[in-house]
């Protein structure tokens, strides 16, 4: 948000409880009360209450108010609530998306001056959306209260957790909890061999000075003799949890650490945050019938944008067949398997990322998402499998604006040509599908 723009919907706010002019025969415009307030619950107001992630408290009318400039601007453009993928990407479950009709009474609300309406008659709420995974067996946190290093807008940092498990476990979902919800806006949890803790805890020392180690890129630098073996995925503000498919679950083996990636956002302030994890567990006794969660990725590492390009586009592809056997594994034994959903990551200067499939049928979009922000990163599950066959083609799509114009806007250093890497400039262009070699 600029601040001019800031400005802007502060002042607009100012005086919005007169009532407005024009032909007495026309409808009323909408109110608070009565109109946008239910719609600010349902979809608004996990991020958009005091102490949340959000920038102003949307249930307190004041303040919604005096943002409703903005807040219309936001919806039209479909920027809030926060929900990147579109274009032909096959439909996903909980979509956090509103309506074209909900979008119009939030402008006309906005346009017709943000009454506030009468509070005494308030209208009907639907609740948010509450993804229910039972009861928890194994928690973990970040292990300290951190403070973010508030020399950054944004602070990506990683923590080490044990996890403790002596067998395999099947974990079927997982809820965070954040220490500070006005700074966490996403985390990631990956897992870790055991055998490789030592290597984690020589990577938390680099930086003595602070807990964890800093994580723009990934879990862990190039380079970092640590294998990841598994993850139990993202989570992003407004979601109540993390449910994998029925029937699925994600291996944590035996002696497994997590690497837990924090995305702080210091625009809520810098105190201290030690954000909780909770894994729900299949009984041991059923690790047999559960079907395993797999991934299939794709990458394309030799990126060269010049300073001052855009757009400029990079494409990698293989066969599914082509993919297990660069990772040592069989082709699905049946000649298909079924992706479950899909995920992507670039770096700031991403513009779109888009997966294909690509088969006798023709060539079919698994994941689109045509504008891509580095803060509003995730993982996103299908309302229907996908059947992927051993012989489908996989592709992945990375377009970049590396303008100086869209560099300055990001806060970036202008004129600088951008290559693969961890950094904080540098860039990534990775994809990767959620897959099952049989459905539950």
């Amino acid at each position: 948000m600029t601040k001019r723009i800031l400005a802007l919907a502060l002042v607009a706010g100012c005086g919005t409880d007169s009532a407005p002019t024009g032909d007495d025969d026309a409808s009323p415009p909408p109110t608070y009360w009565q109109d946008v307030e239910p719609l600010f619950y349902t979809n608004c107001k996990s991020c958009h209450t005091a102490g949340g992630i959000g920038p102003f408290a949307i249930d307190d009318p004041a303040a919604a108010i005096a943002y409703a400039p903005l807040i219309a601007a936001q919806v039209s453009a479909k920027t809030m609530p926060p929900w990147p993928p579109g274009g032909d990407t096959p439909p996903l479950l909980h979509a956090r998306t509103l309506t074209q009709t909900q979008i119009d009474t939030i402008a006309a609300w906005a346009a017709g001056g943000a009454q506030l309406g009468d509070p005494t008659n308030q209208q009907p709420h639907q609740e948010p959306e509450v993804i229910d995974i039972g009861p928890t067996e194994l928690g973990f946190d970040i292990g300290v209260d951190y403070v973010p290093d508030t020399s950054l807008s944004d602070d990506y940092n990683c923590f080490l957790a044990d996890l403790g498990t002596t067998s395999l476990r099947m974990a079927t979902g997982f809820r965070v909890t954040p220490g500070n919800r006005a700074i966490v806006h996403h985390v990631i949890v990956g897992l870790f061999d055991g055998a490789d803790r030592d290597a984690l805890v020589a990577l938390d020392a680099q930086t003595p000075n602070r807990a964890g180690w800093p994580c723009v890129g990934g879990l862990v630098p190039a380079g970092t003799a640590a294998r990841q073996v598994g993850s139990l995925g993202a989570w992003v503000p407004g979601v109540s949890a993390v449910a994998f498919p029925t029937g699925t679950g994600n291996p944590i083996p035996a002696g497994a650490v997590a690497v837990i990636q924090m995305h702080y956002n210091l625009r809520g302030g810098s105190d201290p945050d030690r954000t909780r994890v909770d894994v729900a567990l299949a009984p041991a006794a059923d690790n047999a019938t559960l079907v395993p969660l797999g991934g299939v990725g794709l990458i394309k590492h030799d990126l060269y944008i010049p300073a001052n390009t855009t757009p400029v586009a990079f494409e990698q592809s293989l066969t599914v067949s082509q993919w297990r056997a660069l990772r040592g594994l069989a082709p699905f034994a049946s000649g298909h398997g079924y992706a479950l959903g899909a995920g992507g990551h670039m770096h700031y200067i991403g513009h779109r990322i888009t997966v294909t499939r690509t088969n006798a049928s023709g060539t079919s979009t698994l994941l689109d998402i045509p504008a891509w922000s580095f803060h509003w990163q995730g993982q996103y599950q299908y309302v229907s499998p996908i059947q992927i066959d051993n012989t489908d083609t996989l592709a992945i799509r990375c377009e970049y604006d590396n303008s100086d114009a869209n560099r300055l806007a990001l806060g970036l250093t202008p004129n600088m040509t951008v290559t693969w890497g961890e950094g904080t400039e540098d860039e990534m262009c990775l994809g990767g599908l959620q897959v099952v070699e049989r459905l539950p």
